[in-house]
């Protein structure tokens, strides 16, 4: 059952007209002005996002080859990303667990969780996927559908920023605690019918938190964040059961001059690790994901097939998403 949340209001009174009335009753008698207080709002200064070092970041997880579970290609990338996690000295954890495909076939996935000052019970989830399709499903050529996903925008844009933000958490040092998962063997699912197919590291995750007892205020996963023409709407299943989320999502895009990315009104439902976040980990988590009407599949043209490579990321784009996020952390302290 899922949990709605919303945000409550509070409203103080104040009695007006006592107020403006010992104010003209000092004025008078001391022959002054009223005294005018300006109070400065806080600046926000965000360590720097490097949308290029990102990038980059994508290129070395498609060195690897294509994720997919129990290739070398994704013991690799695990042993990269760990690798990665540990030069912030940040701490890290890894979630070890053993799943089986829709189809019977036995799978090794591993979670992957990088946290920022551990220690502060105030704290922020940002999570993404970084395993790839073993199937182009949405190819026409039979003998290509038979190929694994390269999964730049579908995994390795997620990862890079995460990981890019590890660094910006550490040099900027927010008062604020900041968890960074990277879940395992989300693409692994039934092309139709069973949902549970999907997602299989996250509801791991979810149902045996790391670590043990966790908790943060709210979420936010990212989902094929890196391509040129992404633009990003609210999700249903997010705009339903964590608003709150997407309005700091879309208010923080805005503050930090990217709003025009973030388009107003409702997008589609998407089935992703948030829901399983929101269902079994009870965290408020909303999905910045790129979803269009322009396709039959309601994602972009490059979506499980060979095309989603490094020619459809945008730097600049990354960077959008990275910086975005930094805003998100700040207002949070």
């Amino acid at each position: 059952m899922f949990v709605s949340y919303k945000k409550t209001n509070r409203h103080l009174m104040k009695n007006t007209i006592l107020l403006l009335s010992l104010l003209l009753f000092f004025g008078c008698k001391e022959n002054k002005k009223p005294q005018v207080i300006h109070v400065e709002k806080k600046k926000i200064h965000l360590p720097t996002f490097d949308k290029d070092r990102a990038y980059e970041m994508v290129k070395q997880q498609l060195a690897f080859g294509s994720r997919v579970p129990n290739s070398p290609a994704h013991k690799s990338a695990m042993q990269w990303i760990l690798d990665r996690a540990r030069s912030t000295g940040l701490k890290v954890i890894k979630q070890p667990f053993e799943a089986k495909r829709f189809d019977g076939v036995a799978m090794t996935g591993a979670n992957i969780m990088i946290q920022y000052k551990p220690q502060l019970k105030k704290r922020i989830l940002l999570l993404t996927h970084w395993d790839c399709r073993y199937t182009s499903d949405q190819e026409k050529d039979p003998e290509k559908k038979k190929l694994p996903v390269p999964g730049a925008d579908d995994g390795a844009s997620g990862t890079a920023i995460l990981l890019e933000l590890a660094r910006a958490l550490k040099a900027g040092q927010p008062p604020i605690g900041v968890d960074l998962l990277f879940v395992d063997l989300e693409d692994q699912g039934a092309a139709s019918g069973n949902e549970e197919s999907w997602c299989l590291g996250s509801q791991y995750w979810a149902k045996n938190k790391i670590p043990k007892g966790y908790q943060a205020q709210f979420g936010i996963l990212l989902d094929m964040v890196g391509s040129k023409n992404a633009l990003f709407t609210k999700e249903k299943f997010s705009e339903r059961y964590a608003a709150f989320v997407n309005n700091r999502i879309w208010g923080a895009a805005k503050r930090s001059g990217n709003g025009q990315y973030f388009l107003s009104g409702e997008g589609r439902s998407v089935l992703d690790d948030h829901v399983f976040i929101n269902l079994y980990a009870r965290i408020p988590t909303a999905d910045i994901i790129y979803t269009t009407s322009s396709t039959s599949s309601g994602f972009g043209s490059h979506w499980h097939t060979q095309g989603d490579d490094i020619q459809v990321i945008s730097a600049d784009k990354l960077g959008v998403v990275g910086k975005t996020l930094l805003q998100v952390i700040y207002e949070a302290q």
